[in-house]
């Protein structure tokens, strides 16, 4: 028997189980990764953006070498499909290997964590007092039983559909395609092009490839995507075969009662939780500080109460990503963001060097 079950070991559950107090606690971590190339695949693009950044020298935690990938490029080229505009904009992000990120928290979490990979939740039921997760994991089935589940299984994980409201209306798919890469000089590409996704697409290098990636409505994400494939071909960009392609569903807040903590001892984490930037869909960030705010509570108080102390705790953090909702609701608005644009606010000239 459990004190505490983490559900998903992304950014989130992984940064809480490195953290929470194993002395305290008797902890286990169900997630479905494993050491075996191809076992996670997330369309991401992989930028470390400055709040997640900030994020990670808040919890003193140096970024190794390993992680990083070429090239590291410090401006962004704004296509505006909607208005026919170009800008650059100068942009601090740090171009990783988002599979290896992820691994490299793993790493970090405690041997005194029971952690048990490539497992699939089959179910959670209460049971009385105690919950009870039953998971796959090399073909048998398993269960443990725990006091507090942690969700931090992402947009649509089985925590949140279990337990929690539905989600629907806020989810999107993300799709994501990887091809190699070919001559011309490499460059981070935003896209806006409200006929297909209704927010930014993403064109970005990695190493020896790059990725084109963007968040659509679920039923129309295939169409939609081959459609914004063809539009690029307007600005010299010819997308050939892919070598492989991810998606998942991505949680897109509306509005602050989109936010959800969690119910009795169920604690939700990261995107999970609705902490992912509805403007830019950064979630590293969210994960990190979500996941150190609800470790801290279980480690420095008494456990009674928990979630009304979670969402106390949480209250800056909630007030900044609804901050990122308005501006969302500026940057996806064609005539506003052509005020923007047009005006050339903070935009920069990048010299051909070709």
């Amino acid at each position: 028997m459990y004190d505490i079950a983490i559900v998903g070991l992304g950014p989130a559950g992984a940064n809480f189980a490195r953290l929470i107090d194993t002395n305290k606690y008797r902890v286990a971590a169900i997630d479905k990764k494993t050491t075996t190339p191809g076992s996670f695949a997330k369309p991401c693009g992989g930028l470390l953006a400055p709040d997640a950044q900030k994020a990670l020298a808040k919890l003193n935690l140096p970024l190794p070498g390993e992680v990083l990938v070429s090239p590291q490029i410090f401006y962004v080229k704004t296509i505006d499909v909607d208005n026919g505009l170009q800008r650059n904009y100068q942009r601090f992000y740090i171009n990783i290997n988002r599979h290896k990120f992820d691994f490299w928290l793993l790493s970090l979490i405690p041997k005194t964590v029971d952690v048990f990979p490539g497992s699939s939740v089959i179910r959670i039921n209460k049971e009385d007092e105690l919950y009870s997760i039953v998971f796959a994991r090399d073909g048998k089935t398993q269960a443990i039983r725990t006091k507090y589940v942690i969700g931090a299984d992402g947009a649509n994980g089985i925590v949140s559909k279990t337990f929690l409201a539905k989600r629907e209306g806020c989810l999107k798919l993300a799709a994501q395609e990887w091809y190699e890469q070919g001559e011309g000089n490499p460059f981070f590409l935003c896209i806006f092009d409200s006929e297909n996704p209704d927010s930014y697409s993403w064109f970005l290098p990695k190493g020896d490839c790059f990725i084109f990636g963007g968040a659509y409505e679920k039923g129309e994400a295939r169409s939609s995507f081959e459609r914004q494939k063809l539009n690029l071909r307007r600005y010299g960009i010819t997308l050939g075969k892919p070598i492989k392609r991810e998606a998942c569903f991505l949680y897109r807040l509306k509005g602050p009662g989109d936010f959800h903590l969690g119910k009795d001892r169920i604690l939700m984490l990261g995107e999970a939780a609705g902490f992912i930037s509805p403007s830019s869909y950064e979630g590293i960030s969210g994960a990190l500080e979500s996941s150190y705010l609800l470790s801290a509570l279980f480690n420095h108080q008494a456990d009674t109460d928990i979630l009304k102390r979670y969402k106390r705790a949480t209250s800056n953090l909630r007030a900044k990503y609804t901050l990122k909702i308005l501006k969302s609701n500026v940057l996806n608005n064609r005539h506003l963001r052509k005020l923007i644009m047009k005006s050339g606010l903070q935009s920069m000239e990048v010299t051909d060097q070709g």
